[in-house]
């Protein structure tokens, strides 16, 4: 497959999601399919592929189109190393785990509102249109996010009629209906 004028199309994004310009990974594409379909009771079915930064799913619903929109939460990489034991980037001493403590509610809790501010000031012009975040943290689990629900804020209005947090890479993790 080619792209305009002879040049080799884009390789599909290898990564957890798809990146600015790429489409998203097959087996996330799956697993977000799945989970839907688990949180509904009824088949979500994949009718067409975006690309990003546009809804990356067009999906059918009980015949019905419904738009998704895909976002991973990560933690930034200074903390992900230092919640690993691992030498932070740009230099830093290395901190056993046993010191660290886990991730603190802040730093998980910040991520998700900054991500959710991001998505939430978007334009789509594509409707009805969900918003689907996959977490990608494996710090946190449902229980977590379920516990700090108070400190997540979803900015309104917003252009999303769901927003679902897949709370780990597929669903038996479970899947929080954040709006």
């Amino acid at each position: 497959m080619s792209g305009q004028d002879g040049e080799p199309a884009p390789a599909p994004a290898r990564g957890p999601l798809a990146t600015p310009g790429q489409e998203p990974d097959r087996r996330v594409i799956a697993r977000t399919l799945e989970a839907l379909s688990i949180v509904h009771g009824c088949a979500v079915n994949l009718r067409r592929r975006g690309v990003a930064p546009e809804p990356e799913l067009l999906c059918e619903m009980e015949g019905q189109p419904v738009w998704v929109a895909l976002a991973p939460l990560a933690l930034p990489p200074r903390t992900a190393h230092r919640v690993l034991g691992r030498r932070a980037w740009g230099g830093g001493r290395r901190d056993p785990l046993s010191q660290v403590g886990g991730v603190g509610v802040h730093e998980v809790t910040q991520a998700l509102n900054r991500l959710l501010a991001e998505r939430t000031a978007a334009a789509y012009a594509e409707r009805p249109i969900w918003l689907g975040i996959r977490n990608l943290t494996f710090v946190w689990t449902q229980d977590d996010f379920d516990r700090h629900a108070a400190e997540i804020r979803i900015p309104r209005p917003h252009p999303f009629g769901e927003i679902w947090l897949l709370c780990g890479p597929d669903s038996r993790y479970g899947m929080l209906r954040l709006a």
